[in-house]
């Protein structure tokens, strides 16, 4: 997401391209800078993106973002959407500000799996099996926005 591009423009080029299917993730709404507009305003501007996409899908998208940004900017909003942040450090799970806890947490980018040429991302749910299809996308069993 780039708060100074039309949110409309970019739900619209995030719904031409992404075509969910049954047992996926949710929409993934990456936010990791200001681009010179106040917290405030991108505040405004994630909130119709999210609500867009939310209409769309019939699914709550989820968040991205590393620790230090959602700290200072998003701490004390969107409470109902599911989390993932990224912090490089596989030692020391994260610490959200104003918020239980973290949904997932990419703790790498550099790692390396038989079968893949180049880096992966490593990442961590937190939750149990059940709670992870709880969040996917399902659409038989869905009857309005989880």
């Amino acid at each position: 997401f780039r708060p100074t591009t039309s949110v409309l423009t970019q739900a619209q080029n995030f719904m031409d391209n992404v075509i969910l299917e049954k047992g996926d993730l949710p929409p993934v709404l990456d936010i990791e800078v200001l681009d010179g507009v106040s917290s405030e305003e991108l505040v405004k501007r994630l909130a119709v993106w999210l609500e867009i996409i939310e209409l769309e899908y019939q699914i709550r998208p989820i968040i991205y973002t590393n620790l230090n940004f959602y700290n200072e900017h998003l701490a004390h909003h969107f409470s109902e959407y599911p989390v993932w942040i990224a912090r490089y450090n596989r030692f020391f799970q994260p610490t959200l500000t104003n918020k239980e806890n973290w949904k997932f947490w990419q703790y790498g980018n550099r790692g390396r799996l038989e079968g893949i040429q180049g880096d992966v991302d490593f990442n961590v749910f937190h939750g149990s099996q059940e709670e992870l299809e709880a969040i996917c996308y399902f659409p038989e069993t869905m009857t309005s926005v989880q």
